[in-house]
């Protein structure tokens, strides 16, 4: 007979021996790249005997003024004394009768997303970037890395002149690498990456940057107030931003604060971390030729100033006559800017308007006002040179901003092939394997599944409705097995809790 024990912020509640608590596992659907997906479980109710009444405050009382069903009560799930969840929130959803009390339990991922919920990059802490703004703060700030936080990288910024640049209309960009850590140190979470090759520490994630998303007007306040100046992106939408960049999948480590990462390239091209589940299969139920939501030209995509504007799109084609012509897989927050026909030291500046000029008949400035935009995203690159601001030229180290590896048909090239090689002959599989509790728990995502009965290797899209002592429904993904070269194929991503 199973025993099961949950404890709600530490306490433990009576679990009635009929009461069943079903649980799915997931991290990431290889049917959706736009999200990644939480762990949970099944609507289950809970006798109020005295003792779960008292911890949930007497939520069954008619004159209830309990918190609870306001609050993210965090769960410890035991099944014969093996933890299958032990972090998450449990969440009541409605009391039956006065003596029951309906809930289910998010786990996984949902921690940081929760935390990070309708926060936009604004409320992060800009304490240490925040500054009053003049040309000697723009000119210091070219030779700024990530961990300075910003950067006035060179931008026509709808006020520019190659010959007679006023520096008062020079915007600045926060580094993404500081936005990504900062958002993982206010929440109080740590990370760490999986694979052979952290995109995350790499010099090309480093050199990008995301513009203000309003134009600062210096002469009015000179003071650059960060929190006041990136508020059109949620640290949500950027977050999975960072993770469509470069296909990455992560998890939450048990039992502690700290996520893991690993690309689907690092992941699929694994084979000698994979975990052998040949004697947990049970039955194997169908094979389904066909995953998600993908066409035969599955598209990539940046907003743009210019409407149907595609300049920096990406796609991959799948040779699938029985899909749909074209699917959208996902569409990034941020703008791709376009290349103005201004030249500076030979090279052409890129456009981001963040301020509106109205200009006199012969051409000189009459007004300048501040534009909101949904913020650019650019590569910082250095160079050396003499930059002709009005009144004192500059020569020496100046920061530009330009295009380099952001365009999609790069970062598809680089980071998707190995995804890509495996959907396009795709074959989920659903079979049942016979886990135990320990098995649910131990289970890792990041790594590989290998089955001797089919002599092939998988990925665990979903193990679906866990239950003590019952067979379990699995969703694998076959990955393909074209021979490896170095490091690549030979051949030419329900619950979105994210949303």
């Amino acid at each position: 007979m199973s025993d099961v024990k949950l404890y709600l912020d530490g306490e433990l509640v009576d679990v009635d021996s009929k009461t069943a608590i079903v649980e799915t596992k997931q991290i990431n659907s290889l049917f959706d790249l736009k999200d990644r997906q939480t762990s949970f479980t099944r609507n289950f109710t809970l006798l109020l005997t005295k003792e779960t009444s008292n911890i949930l405050d007497k939520i069954g009382h008619k004159q209830s003024v309990s918190e609870k069903p306001y609050r993210n009560l965090k769960p410890q799930l035991y099944r014969n004394g093996t933890p299958t969840i032990t972090g998450g929130k449990f969440v009541v959803k409605s009391v039956i009768d006065s003596n029951k009390v309906k809930g289910n339990i998010q786990d996984g991922v949902v921690s940081l997303f929760d935390d990070m919920g309708s926060k936009t990059l604004s409320d992060l802490d800009f304490t240490d970037a925040n500054h009053i703004f003049s040309k000697t703060k723009l000119i210091q700030s070219y030779t700024h890395e990530w961990e300075d936080i910003y950067v006035y990288p060179l931008l026509n910024c709808g006020v520019f002149e190659s010959e007679s640049i006023d520096h008062r209309y020079q915007s600045p960009a926060i580094y993404m690498k500081w936005l990504f850590e900062q958002i993982f140190k206010e929440s109080n979470y740590t990370y760490t990456y999986r694979g052979a090759n952290n995109p995350l520490e790499s010099e090309y994630f480093k050199t990008k940057a995301i513009t203000i998303d309003k134009g600062i007007l210096t002469d009015v306040n000179n003071v650059v107030d960060f929190s006041l100046c990136i508020r059109s992106i949620k640290q949500k939408d950027f977050f999975k931003a960072v993770l469509q960049m470069f296909g990455l999948m992560f998890q939450k480590e048990k039992s502690t604060n700290n996520y893991e990462f690993i690309t689907t390239k690092d992941l699929f091209t694994d084979r000698l971390g994979a975990q052998d589940l040949s004697n947990k299969l049970f039955e194997h139920r169908n094979t389904s030729f066909k995953l998600g939501n993908y066409g035969k030209v599955n598209s990539f995509k940046y907003k743009y100033d210019q409407e149907n504007a595609d300049f920096a799109d990406g796609s991959f084609d799948l040779d699938n006559e029985t899909l749909k012509d074209s699917a959208t897989m996902l569409t990034m927050p941020f703008k791709a800017p376009e290349l103005s026909n201004d030249v500076v030291n030979n090279e052409l500046i890129h456009d981001t308007p963040l301020f509106s000029v109205t200009r006199n008949d012969d051409g000189s400035i009459k007004d300048v006002k501040s534009k909101s935009s949904t913020p650019y995203i650019i590569n910082i690159s250095r160079r050396y040179g003499t930059l002709s601001f009005i009144g004192t030229p500059y020569t020496g180290i100046y920061s530009l901003a330009n295009f380099e590896g952001l365009n999609f048909s790069s970062i598809i090239g680089a980071n998707y092939s190995s995804f890509t090689s495996s959907i396009n002959r795709a074959k989920s599989h659903t079979v049942d394997f016979e886990l135990k509790a320990s098995d649910v728990y131990a289970f890792d995502f990041l790594r590989l599944v290998y089955l001797a009965q089919f002599q092939r290797y998988f990925y665990c899209n979903k193990i679906s409705n866990y239950k003590e002592n019952k067979v379990t429904k699995v969703e694998l993904i076959e990955i393909n097995t074209s021979a490896l070269i170095g490091n690549e194929y030979s051949d030419d991503y329900n619950n979105d809790y994210n949303n």
